[in-house]
């Protein structure tokens, strides 16, 4: 009896797991056949689903842990990268901040030392200034107990800068500055003596006045305008000279020959035109020839015509009389041989031409040196009456 029951519970045991495969090949062939669902599960078959379930949920748990477990370390990279580029950000903005001070500091490091030395300058510039006062005192003291040899060495200075306008620079207008600046002194200067200097100041400034200066650059311009204007003036003989007149080679007079023979000498004779036509030698005819120039030199005339033009007007600006007058002489005999002079455009620049070819460019000017020359006279007639003292005798 007890072997039999036993052996009943393995027999449920084997019914057990047979009756899985049952229930899937009904399963099965209902479906195949089409026919209605199946029937609800037996207990047996709850028993069995109790037994899977949690040995699914065990195996799935890692599995669900592990998917967790990734998504968790997935996120903190993400924020881990994200923190590392605001990180990054911060360390750009930082460096560049960093850089900015730095210039920063820089321009100030500069500025410092370029204060530091405006600060040494202006030092220096009040220790010169107040040596300066000093020596303004002592002239001042010096001038109260000598003024007339110290006013004479005023005026001969003058002078002496006038000279040196005059005779080195060319500049008259300037002389005559400066001799007013020292007329000026002399009528402040209250001592009889001095009228023969100041008579002689005066025909210096009257001689000065009377000097008729040249405006170089107004001379520039006109000869610069009128070098603009050659091409418009007519060449001689150019109104009537026939185009169709000029020389043209000639044949040769076929009579007392055949045709034949007359055929083979118009064509030589042809064919030496056309060379000598290509090799030519003649002689260019100077500006000294009136003669009237061929077609194809027509514009060498007026070249040469602006290219005389254009060196007297370098001349002038260099105040060189020598060639300013050579340029203009030729300029002259240019226009007298190769344009027409019964032109009325041709009459007027030959005209405005001889009035600019009489400019002196370096005039002849009047030096104040007898003036000079008496003022130290005087000077050395005013020393030996009163020699000189020196700054701290009494």
């Amino acid at each position: 009896m007890r072997k039999d029951q036993e052996e009943a519970p393995t027999s449920d045991a084997s019914a057990e797991v047979a009756l899985p495969e049952t229930a899937a090949s009904v399963g099965s062939g209902d479906t195949d056949n089409g026919a209605s669902p199946p029937p609800a599960q037996s207990p047996s078959a709850t028993v069995r689903t109790s037994v899977w379930r949690p040995a699914l949920t065990a195996a799935l748990l890692p599995c669900v842990l592990l998917a967790a477990l990734y998504l968790d370390i997935r996120r903190g990279e993400e924020q881990t990268r994200g923190a590392f580029q605001n990180l990054e950000r911060r360390l750009g903005d930082a460096m560049e901040s960093t850089h900015s001070a730095q210039e920063t500091s820089e321009r100030l490091r500069v500025a410092m030392h370029e204060r530091q030395a405006l600060h040494t300058q202006i030092e220096e510039l009040r220790q010169f200034h107040q040596e300066l006062q000093v020596s303004l005192s002592q002239l001042e003291a010096y001038d109260a107990r000598d003024p007339l040899h110290w006013r004479l060495a005023e005026l001969e200075h003058l002078f002496s800068t006038a000279t040196r306008q005059v005779s080195l620079l060319d500049a008259p207008r300037d002389a005559i500055k400066t001799l007013e600046i020292a007329a000026a002194r002399l009528e402040e200067m209250d001592y009889p003596d001095l009228n023969g200097v100041r008579k002689q100041l005066a025909k210096d400034l009257v001689r000065l006045h009377a000097v008729e200066t040249l405006d170089l650059a107004d001379l520039a311009l006109q000869l610069s305008v009128l070098g603009r204007r050659v091409r418009d003036l007519p060449l001689r003989g150019a109104a009537g000279v026939d185009p169709g007149a000029r020389e043209r080679p000639r044949l040769p007079e076929t009579g007392g020959v055949t045709s034949e023979e007359a055929g083979i000498n118009t064509l030589f004779a042809a064919l030496a035109a056309g060379l000598r036509g290509q090799f030519k030698l003649q002689r260019i005819p100077k500006v000294t020839d009136g003669v009237v120039l061929p077609e194809h030199q027509e514009a060498h005339a007026h070249a040469l015509l602006r290219l005389y033009l254009e060196s007297a007007r370098f001349a002038a600006l260099r105040r060189d009389q020598a060639n300013f007058d050579a340029s203009m002489a030729d300029v002259a005999t240019t226009l007298q041989s190769h344009f027409d002079s019964q032109s009325p455009l041709v009459r007027g620049i030959s005209k405005q031409l001889r009035e600019l070819a009489r400019s002196e460019l370096r005039p002849e000017l009047p030096l104040p040196v007898a003036t000079l020359e008496a003022l130290r006279v005087y000077h050395v007639q005013a020393f030996q009456r009163e020699p000189l003292k020196a700054p701290g005798a009494h």
